[in-house]
């Protein structure tokens, strides 16, 4: 299976430029009786011209939906966005679009494989044709449209979040947008001694130890970047 496949099959919309065609898709190799000329998929400013590796001028329908405007925007009546625009999770029953604080569950309490987990940045670059399925949930691949894709395994994810949401937890007499670190002093580190005394200091060297083996690497800023303010009695 495809991850393009495991994606497209939960996109339902008949694409009006689609053709009848016997010939292969320039994305997979694979062969097609229906397809979409790539003249309507690659324009001027698709970056992503390696991913074209078979010599056709078609498109098959499960790439074109991956990559092709097909999702109803919420907030602009009649318009429609591609896949780049939105992180997802798309499993064997359903595609469900993501908000950044809902990415974190996945990783704590992950759907049952095969799954497809995508982050977007920038909302920009596309993400599905380039994505890899996770098929055991103790290594979740994460397939992110700046950093490519970063792999998470359980074991650290088990040791790692555990900190980061300590550090970014608060206390009830702590301002309303306060914790007890914030998400910089996470990924590089502080000598803020008040903040170091509030947190306790033991506590703090002991962890800061286990942070600076991933300070610098991908699975870290983005375990922080997944990261949502808690209250501290509720972790």
């Amino acid at each position: 299976m495809r991850s393009t496949e495991l994606i497209s099959k939960h996109i339902d919309i008949e694409l009006k430029e689609t053709e009848g065609v016997n010939t292969i898709c320039c994305f997979t190799g694979k062969p097609i009786t229906k397809g979409i000329h790539k003249k309507h998929i690659v324009g001027v400013n698709f970056t992503d011209i390696e991913y074209i590796k078979y010599p056709s001028d078609y498109v098959s329908l499960e790439i074109a939906k991956c990559i092709m405007p097909v999702i109803p925007s919420s907030n602009k009546e009649g318009r429609l966005n591609s896949l780049r625009n939105y992180s997802y999770l798309s499993t064997e029953k359903e595609l469900k679009l993501l908000a950044r604080e809902d990415c974190i569950e996945i990783l704590k309490n992950p759907p049952s494989p095969p799954f497809v987990f995508a982050y977007t940045y920038n909302n920009k670059k596309h993400t599905t044709f380039k994505s890899k399925i996770t098929f055991n949930t103790s290594n979740i691949f994460v397939t992110t449209d700046i950093n490519g894709i970063i792999e998470i395994k359980k074991e650290i994810f088990d040791l790692l979040f555990p900190i980061i949401q300590s550090w970014y937890s608060f206390e009830e007499s702590m301002k309303t947008t306060e914790t007890y670190f914030t998400k910089g002093e996470i990924l590089f580190g502080t000598d803020n001694t008040r903040n170091i005394e509030r947190y306790g200091f033991e506590k703090f060297y002991s962890e800061t130890s286990i942070l600076n083996k991933y300070r610098n690497t991908l699975i870290l800023e983005l375990l922080t970047r997944f990261v949502n303010r808690e209250n501290k009695i509720n972790i």
